[in-house]
């Protein structure tokens, strides 16, 4: 029985940000989605029968130009509709997202000011348009979801709390907090016992936090216990699903340009790591559900990138039976 709930889908490799950590950072005349492929896409989505929302994703998924038409094919087959972006187009964009059918909305956020957010993103005015967009969204569609995805690093970590008062004075609705995925260990470059106080105030403070919802472990982004808390500081070591990951089974992320379907939206950047051989004679989704088997079994113990939020649904995947815009 198949309990595949959320397809992510990478409409653009193209991206008008330059973000140090992304590998699309300024990516211009780089892969599109086309509409046949969409389309095939959602009539196998369709064969399969369970899913309940397209996240849309890049890249920039706003420098599509078939986005809008993208979200109406959604909606015409029932599917809810999201999309991950920096927000920058936004402005511009948001009636026709509207129009189209959008459900949620998640930006990309990294500091309380225009000063530290732009910077880290490389993306000059993203700030004031992310915080020009909640306004403009929520005015349209009062029950749209915003919700705010924070990388957190030893370049913006003393900014946290600052955030949340960002996010709170902009009645945002979830935030999900990811520490930086990154070869070189960052918080070696400063004092590491203060970045541990810095996490633990911050943990303290969003402990009886009821809005934005905290999606997922996001309250404890660092570590649930001591050991996991020093592995991130001290060796950028991520923690990971007690057991096995249950995650793999709702969740697919489609790589057009590659033809592969990919069950987890984090090892989707990491696809060398997963160490299968793809039988390109096989269905997506046949192809998928092996990588499936392999990775419920053993990515809590090879993955290197696990975010919070999909830590605690890996180990509570059945909330998103009842909750699907808790991831």
């Amino acid at each position: 029985m198949n309990n595949l709930k959320v397809m992510f889908v990478r409409v653009s490799e193209n991206c008008n940000a330059g973000c140090f950590m992304c590998g699309f950072a300024k990516n211009s005349n780089s892969y599109n989605i086309t509409r046949e492929q969409f389309e095939n896409l959602l009539k196998e989505m369709k064969e399969i029968g369970t899913y309940e929302v397209v996240r849309f994703t890049g890249g920039e998924p706003l420098l599509h130009p078939d986005l809008p038409y993208f979200i109406k094919k959604c909606i015409e087959e029932g599917y809810q509709t999201s999309i991950i972006t920096n927000g920058y187009l936004m402005p511009k964009m948001y009636k026709e997202l509207i129009d189209a059918g959008i459900s949620q909305v998640i930006f990309s956020l990294d500091g309380s000011c225009a000063e530290v957010h732009d910077k880290l993103r490389n993306l000059k005015g993203a700030f004031d348009n992310i915080i020009n967009a909640t306004k403009l969204l929520k005015k349209a569609k009062k029950d749209i979801i915003i919700r705010v995805n924070t990388v957190v690093s030893a370049l913006n970590i003393n900014d946290m709390k600052d955030i949340l008062n960002v996010l709170v004075k902009n009645d945002i609705d979830q935030w999900s907090i990811i520490p930086l995925r990154a070869e070189k260990n960052l918080w070696n470059n400063g004092n590491i016992e203060e970045y541990i106080k810095i996490y633990k105030d911050f943990e303290k403070t969003v402990s009886n936090i009821e809005k934005p919802k905290m999606l997922g472990y996001s309250k404890k982004w660092a570590g649930r216990n001591e050991e996991e808390i020093k592995n991130l500081f001290y060796h950028n070591k991520f923690y990971h699903p007690n057991g096995k990951c249950h995650l793999v089974n709702r969740v697919r992320f489609y790589i057009p340009d590659k033809e592969e379907l990919i069950p987890c939206n984090c090892a989707s950047h990491r696809t060398e790591q997963i160490g299968i051989n793809h039988n390109k004679n096989k269905l997506l989704e046949d192809r998928a559900k092996i990588i499936e088997e392999w990775l419920m079994e053993n990515g809590p113990h090879v993955c290197t990138g696990c975010e919070p939020l999909n830590v605690y649904l890996a180990e509570h995947s059945y909330i998103l039976d009842n909750d699907i815009f808790s991831f």
